[in-house]
């Protein structure tokens, strides 16, 4: 770094992640910066608290203490991290809509698939009728396989997700806005999105199973 007495090198302890500064910031010692650079100045201070002190309370102390003697600007980072959650849910509300709003995209398009399925298996599903399959039985098949449809897809979109979720990150989100946050996959999360997969192939697939389970196998095989 290029100092006040000369270029001085450091060594470079960690880097971290901050959302105070757009281009970058340095941070070290009091005593360092005080060995290198002519420049007692001091224009922040952060206070930590003792567990179980209310932090407004102390701002508001502080702001009444530099009344009329200097401009000072105090704020709590629970009060921060607070407004900022905040912020951060109203704007992801349009993100929980979109988010059932696939789902039930996912729930009419699977629907008709098994519909136009059961059209298409017909005989097949009667010739199962006849050959002594209860009405039971039949419906439990065709529920089995909506199920493991949508498995199969909750396993296919889980690469697919986690590739869009990069992209927003290490592309959109640094070009947009200049910054980035760390991807951290959650098993949770995953296990969530397949267990979702599963019953909404499971509620779409329960009217095409009700449908199979009364349809009448003569009619059925007459028609073919």
């Amino acid at each position: 770094l290029q100092t006040d007495r000369g270029p001085r090198a450091f060594r470079v302890a960690a880097i971290y992640q901050s959302f105070d500064s757009n281009d970058g910031a340095i941070v070290m010692s009091r005593r360092s910066y005080e060995r290198y650079f002519d420049d007692r100045r001091v224009d922040s201070l952060g206070l930590m608290l003792a567990p179980g002190i209310d932090a407004e309370r102390v701002t508001a102390d502080i702001r009444r203490a530099g009344e009329g003697r200097q401009a000072l600007f105090v704020t709590s980072n629970t009060g921060l991290r607070d407004m900022s959650m905040r912020i951060f849910d109203r704007t992801f509300v349009i993100t929980d809509v979109l988010y059932w709003l696939a789902v039930g995209v996912a729930v009419v398009g699977i629907l008709g698939a098994m519909l136009a399925l059961q059209l298409e298996r017909a005989r097949e599903l009667a010739v199962l009728r006849a050959l002594g399959m209860t009405p039971a039985q039949l419906a439990g098949m065709v529920t089995a396989q909506t199920g493991f449809m949508g498995l199969l897809s909750g396993i296919a979109a889980v690469p697919l997700g986690l590739t869009l979720a990069w992209v927003l990150v290490e592309v959109i989100n640094r070009r947009a806005f200049g910054w980035q946050i760390d991807i951290a996959i959650a098993p949770a999360a995953v296990v969530a999105g397949l267990g979702l997969s599963v019953g909404a192939a499971l509620v779409a697939g329960a009217y095409p199973a009700w449908r199979a389970a009364v349809a009448t196998p003569a009619l059925a095989m007459r028609e073919e």
